[in-house]
């Protein structure tokens, strides 16, 4: 049986942020033993996420809510309205941001400090 390959998307405008979560990505699909073979997209502007994901199929993708231009609560919005079928994980340092997402039905919200939790 074949399985199909998991294209993820990461969108921090922080590039140390950026490497915090491939980090946290890579060790807890090793930690899990995922077998399923992934290809992960960085992006640091979420117009340029926006742009790859009219072209290209994402899974799943992890996106900063604070970002200048567009933020996270935006880009979901526009991802939806494209009927983008992607499941989102909000990622952000601040927490008080996590009773702001239910409206965009996100799969997951994950505080940056706790992407070093093993």
């Amino acid at each position: 049986m074949m399985q199909e390959k998991l294209y993820l998307a990461v969108c921090d405008d922080e590039p140390e942020a950026l490497a915090q979560i491939c980090e946290a990505l890579r060790k807890a699909l090793h930690r899990v033993e995922y077998r399923t073979s992934c290809a992960l997209r960085k992006f640091t502007s979420g117009m340029a996420l926006y742009e790859a994901a009219v072209k290209e199929r994402f899974h799943l993708i992890f996106l900063d809510v604070e970002m200048p231009n567009v933020n996270g609560f935006q880009l979901a919005e526009k991802l939806h309205l494209m009927a983008s079928d992607a499941h989102i994980v909000f990622v952000s340092g601040y927490e008080d941001f996590v009773y702001d997402i239910f409206e965009h039905a996100p799969l997951a919200f994950v505080r940056k400090s706790m992407l070093d939790y093993e």
